[in-house]
């Protein structure tokens, strides 16, 4: 046994060196293919994290991207101001033809705004899951909490986002059921029309809390 070691002594060390050479080879590899897919990942993260600013932003100053437009068709801007002036007169009271003026325009007229801020919020929130999805792939390769307050704050924001989009939509469905019964006969300064602002103006009051909120996350964010 002993001559048989030693004759294959130097195969042996060939076998053993090789062999330790080829692993420490594969670790180098992996390890640096490891290292180009955390670059990859951390690379992907900043351009989503990007695309949150300028979105939140957007939102943040009433813009509306040409994604969120293409989604809406406006109104002529002599509708448009028609329409602004009928329903801020809502309360003093109008005719019945002014009324109906302000039914025919409120389709058209109304819901746009609201739509082209819930299109972008749609996109806010799209792109937050983007994020959290490349968050949590770069945790898999290694050790990452550079984001993790950032994704809660980017939740809060998001949720706080829906929400506004909620509650405009409600305000202004409850704006045009007072048309509707304006027309059918309520009158402007009845108990029921009364119950009716007393809503609208609840729903303002929750709307700018949580605008006020968003505000201070996406401020918060940058």
């Amino acid at each position: 046994m002993k001559n048989f070691f030693n004759k294959n002594r130097q195969l042996f060390a060939g076998v053993i060196i090789g062999s330790l050479t080829i692993f420490f080879i594969s670790s180098l590899i992996v390890e640096k293919r490891l290292e180009n897919l955390e670059g990859d990942i951390e690379a992907n993260i900043k351009v989503a994290t990007k695309s949150l600013d300028n979105l939140s932003g957007e939102i943040a100053r009433g813009e509306a991207n040409t994604i969120a437009t293409m989604t809406v068709k406006e109104c002529s801007q002599i509708e448009q101001a028609q329409f602004d002036s009928r329903l801020s007169k809502l309360d003093t009271g109008q005719s019945i033809s002014e009324l109906r003026e302000l039914d025919t325009l409120f389709s058209r007229c109304a819901p746009s705004a609201i739509i082209k801020r819930a299109a972008m919020v749609v996109q806010l929130e799209a792109q937050y899951k983007v994020l959290n999805l490349l968050v949590e792939q770069r945790k898999v390769v290694g050790t990452y909490d550079n984001y993790d307050n950032q994704l809660v704050s980017w939740e809060a924001l998001v949720q706080a986002e829906r929400q506004i989009t909620k509650l405009s939509f409600d305000s202004l469905n409850l704006q045009y059921e007072i048309v509707r019964q304006l027309i059918s006969g309520l009158k402007v300064d009845s108990k029921e029309a009364d119950e009716l602002k007393n809503q609208g103006q609840l729903i303002r009051l929750e709307l700018s809390k949580l605008v006020s909120e968003a505000s201070l996350l996406h401020k918060g964010l940058k």
